[in-house]
């Protein structure tokens, strides 16, 4: 499953080092490997999830961590909307709640521009990815996962 964004997936640079959690590995990249002001780029999150696991989406019942990515606030920093992948419904035996849930691989595409000049030549994406995994049989502790991502400012002209 994954994110209608309307254009190609970009596939994951070789850069993108794999965050290793129990039952998903996360990978975290952008369009670019330097920005250039004003200019929309977007966050790609891909998650790869073990066969038999998945992880909750929205809308979800309280207690439960869906997947989410969030971009830190920071000057000149403005972040759009995450594009998250569908979702398909779960019921688990036993539970009254309606779950929704993602599978395989997901990803999650979010847009943003740095729209100030970086005094040093490079800003830091930081990004905070949070889920919870679950089989059928069982539910692990939510896990929060943060990747910093440096893009030096391409020169204007």
């Amino acid at each position: 499953m994954e994110a209608a964004t309307g254009s190609a997936i970009l596939a994951a640079p070789e850069s993108a080092l794999p965050l290793q959690s129990e039952h998903v590995t996360a990978r975290a990249y952008t369009d670019s490997d330097r920005f250039v002001r004003w200019e929309r780029t977007r966050l790609h999150v891909e998650l790869e999830i073990d066969s038999g696991w998945h992880i909750y989406g929205r809308p979800i019942p309280k207690g439960y961590t869906p997947l989410t990515v969030e971009i830190d606030a920071e000057e000149g920093l403005v972040v759009g909307e995450p594009e998250y992948p569908r979702v398909q419904p779960l019921q688990v035996e036993g539970l009254d709640e309606q779950f929704y849930v993602s599978e395989g691989r997901v990803r999650v595409v979010t847009p943003f521009a740095f729209n100030v000049a970086a005094e040093t030549g490079e800003r830091t994406l930081t990004v905070r990815i949070s889920w919870q995994a679950c089989s059928q049989s069982e539910c692990l502790m939510p896990t929060i996962k943060v990747i910093r991502i440096p893009l030096p400012e391409a020169p204007l002209g």
